[in-house]
């Protein structure tokens, strides 16, 4: 039996899967785009705050301000759609947007 490398398993299965194809790409391309946008941050605020301990001082109360209003919002917002069937076809449009507005 012939042994087949990995990079053609994957192949065969998103040939056969295109959904899976799809959603690797989709993956790829998100993890690229935060790669971008977090060089970006951190270069922009190396310039704002030169200061490495200022700067992470005030990174930690930005990121934790916003990790406290999206933990809020997953566990009290959604409860509440949960009990309506439009909730389930818009879950996943939804609920990332929660993590564009919260920090505003």
């Amino acid at each position: 039996m012939h042994k087949q490398s990995l990079f053609r398993k994957a192949a065969d299965l998103f040939a056969r899967v295109p959904v899976l194809k799809a959603l690797f790409i989709e993956i790829l391309a998100s993890q690229g785009v935060s790669t971008i946008l977090n060089v970006a941050y951190v270069t922009k605020l190396s310039s704002v705050i030169p200061d490495d301990k200022e700067r992470a001082g005030w990174s930690g109360k930005v990121s934790a301000k916003y990790y406290k209003r999206v933990g809020t919002a997953y566990c009290n917002i959604p409860m509440s759609y949960l009990l309506s069937i439009e909730f389930h076809s818009h879950m996943f449009v939804l609920l990332p947007i929660f993590n564009l507005f919260l920090p505003l």
